[in-house]
């Protein structure tokens, strides 16, 4: 019964935190999104892929994973 009780932990564990980094990742898009619309998407495009990068590797971790 413990190793079950750990094993559902661990999963919702590993669930909340993608949902956390999607989250991240889902406002980047709105933001990139805002960004063409109002004309800034020089300064924009460029600092959402300078920090976004690694949140999309770790993301596709969790889809391998």
């Amino acid at each position: 019964m413990i190793y079950a009780f750990i094993g559902i932990t661990v999963l919702w564990l590993f669930l909340f935190c993608y949902i956390i980094i999607a989250s991240i990742d889902f406002g980047a898009g709105f933001f990139a999104l805002h960004s063409k619309l109002t004309g800034d998407e020089k300064k924009i495009n460029h600092l959402i892929s300078r920090y976004l990068n690694p949140v999309w590797e770790v993301t596709n971790v969790f889809f391998v994973f």
